[in-house]
């Protein structure tokens, strides 16, 4: 065990260096570092390069923290490019078949027979403690991913994946949840809904949909309405000349009509 500048970590800076140490009970066997009391070990066929476990009472007014880390950056005389309070890296180098490479996993647990108001895996927020200018924040913030300049294939990419959410003795469940009733929600590709095929519009829904305000739909000239191919389309006119139900529609006029669209022509209705 050291403390202070370690010639073995990144760039000499490292203040703490623990090649292999446990401190406490409780610990896997396989741990190089460990910290912690309690009766149960991890699995067998765990490794853990970092383990912290405990089992105590959570005070009366306050909250129990397995790992707490408060970092900070300060001015510099070069601009930093970024401040990371934590940073992952895992990965595989072998050639053998992995079932899953996880960055981070988080899991909670309600192992009592209290009562847990919220019981969060995962927890992110944004704090604003400066009259400091922010240009853009994200709770959750999704990168493209990197190849590396690699040729490696990959299959199917998600940015998020939510598994089914229902359960039995599961009340209600919501996949996807937002409250916020003035926030804006905004998808620059295509969605589908009802299913879990590619959509092919903007917008693509796998059976009924309920609505129960109006819809307003959009409106053009005669001249200006899209290709009538493929059938089905639903629009209005202002400037329809006596329009007439199932008949071409034609410009030129001052009605306001509905239109709809038999694949080769535009037609009052």
């Amino acid at each position: 065990m050291s403390f202070g500048p370690n010639a073995g970590s990144r760039a000499g800076r490292g203040v703490f260096s623990l090649s292999r140490r446990q401190i406490g009970t409780g610990l896997s066997a396989t741990s190089k570092i460990g910290v912690g009391n309690s009766g149960a070990t991890w699995p067998v066929g765990t490794t853990n390069v970092l383990e912290i476990t405990d089992t105590a009472d959570i005070p009366a007014a306050g909250v129990r923290v397995g790992l707490s880390i408060n970092l900070t950056g300060t001015g510099a005389a070069v601009a930093p490019s970024s401040v990371f309070g934590q940073s992952f890296v895992v990965g595989y180098a072998g050639s053998d078949t992995i079932a899953s490479i996880i960055g981070i996993n988080g899991t909670a647990r309600n192992a009592g027979a209290g009562t847990v108001t919220m019981l969060t895996s995962v927890s992110a927020r944004i704090r604003f403690l400066s009259t400091g200018v922010t240009t853009a924040s994200a709770g959750v913030d999704v990168q493209t991913p990197i190849r590396g300049g690699v040729t490696a294939t990959i299959t199917t990419n998600y940015g998020i994946r939510i598994l089914p959410q229902t359960l039995t003795g599961i009340t209600t469940s919501w996949a996807l949840y937002a409250s916020g009733t003035t926030d804006n929600s905004a998808i620059a590709g295509l969605l589908r809904i009802g299913g879990v095929t590619a959509p092919t519009n903007p917008l693509s829904v796998t059976g009924k949909a309920d609505f129960t305000g109006t819809i307003q739909l959009p409106t053009y000239t005669v001249a200006t309405l899209p290709a009538a191919a493929p059938a089905g389309q639903k629009a209005f006119v202002s400037d329809a000349l006596a329009p007439a139900v199932f008949a071409i529609i034609v410009g030129g006029g001052a009605v306001f009509a509905p239109v709809y669209s038999d694949g080769a022509a535009w037609r009052g209705g």
